[in-house]
């Protein structure tokens, strides 16, 4: 498999072809359509969700033609968002249902303190609440019951982070019931994290359980962290009924050479035997030269993953460079190592600062 991800904003009907056409030629097997966003607004026809438009009906009908699969990238509990990625102001369902809201150890829900996160703040829902949870799973299945999809690919299927969530109504009644004593006593913190990822994972099942019974072929995936990290994220993976997981293993942001691509996937397939599409790319992935694209590969393949999902904050940056331009990959060099300086210089003026 050679996956990518395609965001709503980047598809037109006046595009939709040629960008498909030049994926195609790429080798792109598996578009993952950004269906349902961070902000809670959708792109495909939906009865309980503020739509934007249908351009999932375009994606399908045109993947078609190519043979390529469609999936759904779902982004679960945030259900608002304000910053620079695509997407804007607080969902509908969220707005009616503030008692939905996750709610931080000092009391402050995210609609009142969003969460930081990637290029602004997030609204996030409470993972564990019932009412989330029946919502959520009610958009995933609007979307297999009408249209023609491969799967679903679940990101954000956690709770928030950072911050120490969920101590809302609802967490703090049902842990109280679970464990006899309450979520803020000394003696909870030997239960929370595990019953967290319980939550997690129950929700994934009952998710994967539903599209099967809709369709046995549909595929249940996910935007994961590596097996070390996760489980402090709330994502015990290895508990999870999925027909792949895409662990993270975006080098660049964590300032390691292509090579770290392979040795982490490595170490992480010897964690579990679940099959992985190794995600590659993330921060700064607009800075890759098509020969890291192509290392980065390279090296997931022979770490043991079946296939890799290129993400990325850019789809036609992705493409160009991967159609190869000299030019571009000479500048792109240049600019990481613009940035290498200008970072290692606010480094060492943090450190002065913090020693004086």
């Amino acid at each position: 498999m050679r996956a990518i991800r395609v965001y709503p904003h980047e598809i037109t009907s006046g595009n939709v072809n040629q960008i498909l056409e030049r994926l195609h030629n790429l080798g792109v097997t598996d578009i993952l359509y950004e269906a349902k966003n961070v902000d809670g607004k959708v792109f495909y026809s939906s009865k309980l969700a503020e739509v934007i438009d249908d351009r999932l009906s375009l994606i399908c009908e045109s993947a078609k033609e190519y043979k390529m699969r469609v999936s759904v990238w779902f982004c679960t509990f945030p259900e608002g968002y304000r910053g620079r990625l695509l997407g804007s102001g607080i969902s509908r369902f969220l707005r009616k249902n503030p008692d939905c809201a996750a709610v931080d150890d000092e009391g402050y829900s995210t609609l009142e303190h969003p969460v930081p996160c990637d290029y602004g703040l997030e609204n996030y829902a409470c993972p564990a609440n019932p009412k989330v949870q029946d919502y959520e799973l009610g958009l995933i299945k609007e979307i297999v019951k009408g249209y023609p999809v491969n799967g679903i690919h679940l990101d954000f299927i956690r709770y928030p982070i950072p911050g120490d969530y969920c101590y809302c109504d609802y967490c703090t009644t049902h842990f109280k019931n679970t464990f006899g004593i309450s979520i803020k006593d000394e003696e909870a913190s030997r239960y929370l994290l595990k019953w967290r990822q319980q939550t997690i994972t129950d929700f994934v099942n009952k998710v994967y359980g539903e599209l099967k019974s809709v369709d046995n072929n549909l595929l249940l995936s996910a935007l994961v962290w590596k097996y070390d990290d996760c489980l402090k994220f709330t994502q015990d993976w290895k508990q999870w009924n999925m027909d792949f997981i895409s662990p993270m293993f975006h080098h660049k942001g964590l300032f390691k050479r292509p090579i770290w691509v392979r040795n982490e996937i490595h170490k992480n397939r010897t964690m579990s035997n679940k099959r992985m599409v190794a995600s590659i790319g993330g921060l700064y992935s607009d800075l890759f030269t098509k020969k890291e694209w192509d290392l980065c590969e390279k090296y997931a393949i022979e770490g043991g993953a079946e296939g890799i999902l290129y993400e990325h904050y850019g789809l036609l940056e992705v493409v160009s460079t991967l159609e190869n331009s000299r030019m571009s990959d000479i500048k792109k060099i240049m600019r990481w190592n613009l940035f290498l300086i200008d970072h290692s210089i606010r480094v060492r003026i943090s450190k002065l600062r913090r020693s004086s």
